[in-house]
């Protein structure tokens, strides 16, 4: 944790270094931290579309469809032309949804 927390202070903008940190909270049953952690490194990375997709899969693998929706209009709205983005979000969308977001 130290090694991370010294690394995320040199680098802010390392997203792999985010991630890594992220995982290893989330490995430790430490949801909430692992949470945090990525809500920092969006705060500090706002216009990088892969931080937001590392909160989106995490609140996805946690069946946490509300707040992964709810992150998704908000990166959609920090990132309008992310491609990364638009994709995830119709992988998202109910199958009866996906052919109006696609199109």
């Amino acid at each position: 944790r130290d090694a991370y927390t010294l690394g995320l202070r040199k680098c802010p903008m390392c997203v792999p270094l985010w991630a890594a940190a992220a995982s290893m909270e989330e490995k430790a049953n430490n949801v909430t931290k692992a949470r945090a952690l990525l809500e920092q490194g969006r705060l500090k990375n706002q216009k990088n579309p892969q931080m937001w997709l590392l909160a989106l899969s995490m609140e996805r693998k946690h069946q946490n469809t509300k707040a992964a929706e709810s992150l998704m209009a908000k990166a959609l709205q920090d990132c309008p032309t992310s491609g990364l983005l638009w994709a995830e979000c119709i992988s998202m969308a109910m199958q009866p949804q996906r052919k109006s977001k696609s199109v």
